[in-house]
């Protein structure tokens, strides 16, 4: 069994951190193979003192208070290079403080692994029963849908930070977070500069990679988290960049269309949608989750809305908000 690190980087996060611990501690590794490093980045709440009590009796387990910056990190890229300086698996791990992780995820994520594979992607989606959650998750099954489509193809487009691995070598290679120019979207920075050492990636597309993360409370939260990842879109290749503004501007487009050709803006609209709706039923059905189809259907309004909504507030110049910081 290869020693395996497994990174958190925790920022007032009481409300979920002993979720996320818990099922850490599940996972079906030998313990002896395995650690667990926290990082409580300054928190203002009870996340430290909990995490301490967790800890308390498992030796694997690890807790750094975050009190300084290192190297051009900031933020939680500055917790993932303090928590990685000290890590010694072959493997690093990485999840989110309000996620949970299967039981399997190690291996699963293990599995995908090959020589000269530098990261691997897992998959995420949201929590929750309640209309507001259950959009969000089909909006995360749709965009892993998506990069799962481009990995195929040997394209890469970005990783997720709370669901990645990343080999000691090729973490090394990129010279660790600390020599990194800062950015809002720290997992696709990684992503970005392992590639230019030239290592592969794998996307993980499976039940045993399958972990779950909480739903952005309100809209506003929701946008605010969506201008962070908007920032780290408007860096990928030209080609996706285009992706993007189509799917943004494809309403508009399409009622433009209707005063020139009705019939046409109507074929081409349920052709969108049953691309859309026929990438969310592979998805689903690949990572044993086909109940979840049944909210597609209220999905697809919001999709047309979100995606518009959430380029024209990247547009607005208004701070980004994130874990109480202004950026």
């Amino acid at each position: 069994m290869p020693k395996i690190s497994i990174l958190i980087a925790a920022r007032n996060e009481e409300k979920n951190i002993l979720n996320c611990l818990e099922a850490v501690a599940r996972l079906n590794w030998p313990t002896g193979d395995m650690e667990v490093w926290i990082g409580n980045d300054q928190s203002d709440d009870g996340t430290g003192r909990l995490v301490e009590q967790f800890i308390n009796d498992k030796p694997q387990f690890h807790l750094l208070h975050i009190t300084r910056n290192m190297g051009s990190a900031r933020g939680k890229s500055n917790v993932l290079a303090q928590l990685a300086m000290r890590a010694t698996g072959e493997f690093f791990l990485f999840t989110d403080a309000d996620v949970q992780v299967p039981p399997g995820w190690i291996g699963s994520m293990l599995s995908e692994w090959q020589p000269r594979v530098g990261i691997v992607n897992g998959v995420t989606l949201v929590r929750g029963e309640s209309s507001w959650a259950r959009l969000q998750s089909m909006e995360w099954v749709y965009a892993l849908a998506v990069m799962r489509r481009f990995a195929r193809r040997k394209i890469p487009v970005t990783a997720m930070g709370n669901n990645m691995m990343t080999t000691r070598e090729a973490y090394l290679a990129t010279g660790g977070y600390q020599t990194m120019p800062f950015s809002l979207t720290e997992d696709y920075q990684l992503f970005r500069h392992i590639l230019r050492k030239g290592f592969g990636f794998r996307q993980a597309f499976s039940g045993g990679v399958l972990a779950f993360t909480e739903p952005a409370v309100s809209l506003p939260d929701l946008l605010q988290q969506r201008r962070r990842w908007m920032a780290g879109a408007m860096q990928l290749p030209w080609y996706q960049r285009i992706f993007v503004f189509m799917e943004a501007l494809l309403i508009p487009l399409l009622i433009l269309l209707c005063f020139v050709s009705p019939l046409l803006a109507l074929v081409l609209f349920i052709l969108r949608v049953a691309m859309i709706v026929g990438e969310i039923y592979l998805a689903l059905r690949r990572l044993g989750q086909l109940a979840r189809f049944r909210d597609v259907w209220a999905y697809l309004p919001y999709h047309f809305f979100i995606v518009s909504a959430n380029v024209v507030y990247y547009l607005l110049p208004v701070p980004i908000h994130w874990k109480g910081r202004k950026y």
